[in-house]
């Protein structure tokens, strides 16, 4: 009798990766093309199985035969990255590219990142920024930092520090800690923001906590520069601050 896709993931859930990895190759070998994903994912990441790159990329074809966006884009991150495939960064933007032409977000951040570094394709800054906006506007973290680091650096787009640290807000405020910091920075140093100690030290600590290296360095510096008063607020809010869902 064939195992459902609600008694596989029942097994995920409570535990039992082997079972559900079991599960998924039954019904990928028989076809059903989200478990060929789900299989290729177990391999790539060692669920259920010893992680294998090679298998995994070899389900994620299957899948992404098949149409599947999602393994269409974890078959290109294998490919740039070189993990169970040859390095090869054309094929890597071939898939990104199939995957962001129909509306899948981190891959339109991946193919954004890769332009504009040159991977694969001529650099292109304009062309990155354009990515970079489209997946922005869907919610992906890393691309709404990108683009705040564009405005910063004038890369595709005019300098702008305004509008670097609204985009560096945005990915602040989903938690990303590199935005983080450099939110911290902006505030410290009045960039494109009101100079605010407070909210630099907020940032900065929430940055700190997010496990971003330089923060350490860079907190006690801040931190000098407040009252006890001010750094009490700066503690409570770093300590109320919760990051938007999306």
């Amino acid at each position: 009798m064939a195992i459902s896709h609600n008694e596989i993931y029942a097994a995920f859930e409570s535990g039992d990766a082997v079972k559900g990895f079991a599960g998924l190759k039954q019904l990928a070998t028989r076809g059903d093309i989200q478990a060929q994903f789900d299989l290729g994912s177990c391999y790539e990441h060692g669920l259920g199985t010893v992680s294998d790159c090679h298998q995994a990329a070899e389900w994620y074809q299957r899948a992404t035969q098949a149409g599947n966006v999602n393994a269409t884009f974890s078959l290109g991150v294998l490919y740039r990255d070189g993990r169970g495939v040859c390095l090869d960064f054309r094929k890597a933007l071939q898939l990104f590219t199939k995957a962001a032409n129909q509306g899948w977000c981190r891959a339109q951040t991946a193919l954004g990142s890769m332009i504009g570094s040159g991977m694969g394709h001529t650099v292109d800054p304009d062309l990155a920024a354009q990515w970079f906006r489209i997946a922005a506007h869907q919610g992906d973290r890393d691309a709404i930092y990108n683009l705040g680091t564009l405005y910063m650096r004038g890369l595709g787009v005019p300098v702008d520090k305004e509008a670097a640290a609204l985009w560096f807000r945005r990915a602040a405020d989903r938690g990303d800690r590199e935005a983080q910091f450099s939110l911290g920075v902006m505030h410290y140093r009045g960039e494109g923001v009101e100079q605010n100690n407070v909210l630099a030290h907020k940032w900065m600590n929430l940055a700190l906590v997010a496990g971003h290296e330089k923060a350490s360095e860079f907190l006690p510096v801040i931190q000098e520069e407040l009252s006890p008063q001010e750094l009490l607020e700066a503690r409570r809010r770093a300590m109320e601050w919760a990051p938007v869902q999306t």
